[in-house]
């Protein structure tokens, strides 16, 4: 589950190295916003930056002072997340160095309901306000075009995301979120996920993916991997083609 911060975090006063300035442009050129810009106008943006670092389950959107910064991962992990009333929390996707978080949200009021925390013991962060990153699209077509793909791109991720959660039975989700998740460890295919983390990530409660486990198990799709937690995939294409 998300936990509130537990120790003073956020954006910090001195960067971790004397000259961060390279640091910044090259993280810069990593994402798939700022890719391709003149290096004296990837300068001009990173003198701008603000560095942040957060330890794993650190909520990053409530904490930074602008909620409408834009956020750039330069090293670890985060997770955008939805969380209900009673708790349960919705990943909606994984972050990582390169990515950022906040680009459909500059200049609304409101935080669109999504909420960003860090997933890896360490994350790093850039954080640019809206009036930066405001006046380089003003001042630059493509990169213009570049922020509508972008929002365009995540908006019918989420549509798609939407579909799934409104019309395919759980079990049909957790089959293809095992697939998708699967990676190969010491000659065999697991995923090293707990429950709780599973149940996030296909919407449903820890008690329900419990025994939908169970039935892949009984199809012979999965099996409990040792050590735990995890499972083992026997099929991963089956998985991948559940229905």
């Amino acid at each position: 589950m998300v936990r509130e911060t537990r120790r003073p975090t956020g954006p910090v006063e001195e960067p971790r190295e004397a000259d961060e300035g390279p640091a910044v442009v090259a993280t810069l050129r990593e994402t798939q916003l700022f890719a391709g810009m003149p290096a004296d106008r990837l300068q001009e943006i990173a003198r701008a930056a603000r560095p942040a670092v957060f330890v794993k389950g650190d909520i990053v959107a409530g904490i930074i002072e602008s909620p409408h910064s834009l956020i750039i991962v330069a090293e670890g992990a985060a997770r955008v997340c939805r969380v209900s009333v009673d708790g349960r929390h919705l990943i909606l996707r994984e972050l990582h160095a390169g990515d950022t978080f906040g680009l459909a949200l500059l200049g609304q009021g409101a935080d669109g309901g999504n909420m960003l925390w860090a997933a890896s013991p360490e994350l790093y962060v850039y954080c640019l306000s809206a009036a930066t990153v405001e006046k380089a699209l003003a001042d630059d077509a493509a990169l213009c075009l570049r922020a509508l793909h972008l929002v365009s791109h995540g908006l019918s991720s989420q549509c798609e995301q939407s579909a799934a959660l409104a019309f395919e039975p759980m079990r049909v989700r957790l089959a293809h979120t095992l697939a998708a998740l699967a990676r190969e460890q010491n000659g065999r295919v697991v995923v090293r996920h707990a429950q709780e983390e599973l149940a996030a990530r296909v919407g449903s409660r820890q008690e329900d993916v419990s025994r939908a486990l169970r039935q892949l198990t009984r199809d012979g799709l999965i099996r409990p991997a040792l050590p735990r937690p995890g499972v083992e995939i026997i099929d991963r294409a089956a998985l991948a083609s559940y229905a």
